[in-house]
């Protein structure tokens, strides 16, 4: 159900949908409805991450939002994919999600260096503890489905994986990630091709992601059948000091 929030004389100025995102509340997928919109995000805000259209989003930031993402939505059709397997690159097996956090968190960090659009300096202890084991267990967006998958080498090593969570009955691609020392071009794209008919043969007919800005794989997704719905600019408003 959509949120409304009014100006000082009590006009509808923006309407959205209420949730939560990194621990803060979200308004997502926020419009504007009536005037003083700005105002009203920057003042009964406070504290909140704020998803909006990009012009909106950058005029937040002018007034001092925070950027956290500029992200395209996507959407896979399941139902017409190809009969063939995914075939996974010499030395390499598929495997279900059956590795220790410890043993993903190399190849998912080593994904995003530095310069990486999606790159965040992080320590990695409070990486696993905070990200990668909640979602692992369902705890962050919701459980994580059976079509996920690693991709390992002979060495017994992750060097790619794909997650899938079940977020709010929506078949969501939360990670994919593959470790570029460890594993040649393409290995992330054919995990994915995959995972994605491994959702089919499980009765699933969509999956989608969000792809930040600027990402190359975003170039992966579209040649397998992903296509943008909905892009979105997200901010943080900062509590005033």
């Amino acid at each position: 159900m959509r949120q409304i929030r009014a100006n000082d004389h009590g006009v509808a100025a923006i309407s959205f949908v209420e949730g939560v995102r990194d621990g803060r509340p979200w308004a997502d997928y926020l419009e504007v409805i009536g005037p003083g919109a700005i105002e009203v995000i920057m003042a009964q805000l406070k504290g909140w991450a704020v998803s909006a259209d990009v012009d909106l989003g950058r005029e937040l930031v002018a007034r001092g939002a925070r950027r956290l993402r500029h992200a395209h939505s996507m959407y896979a059709d399941l139902t017409a994919l190809p009969s063939a397997p995914g075939a996974p690159p010499e030395g390499v097996r598929f495997t279900p999600v059956d590795r220790s956090p410890e043993d993903i968190y190399p190849a998912m960090s080593a994904a995003y260096p530095p310069g990486h659009v999606d790159h965040h300096a992080r320590d990695r202890d409070e990486a696993i503890a905070t990200e990668l084991v909640p979602l692992l267990d369902g705890s962050m967006v919701g459980p994580l489905l059976p079509c996920s998958s690693l991709a390992v080498n002979d060495a017994g090593a992750v060097v790619a994986g794909v997650f899938v969570n079940d977020f709010k009955t929506v078949p969501w691609v939360t990670e994919v990630f593959r470790h570029p020392a460890l594993s040649v071009p393409g290995t992330g794209g054919r995990l994915l091709r995959h995972v994605q008919l491994r959702a089919a043969a499980d009765g699933l007919d969509r999956l989608g992601l969000a792809v930040s800005d600027g990402n190359p794989a975003q170039r992966v997704y579209s040649r397998l059948g992903f296509a943008v719905t909905h892009t979105a600019f997200t901010v943080a408003i900062e509590e005033s000091p």
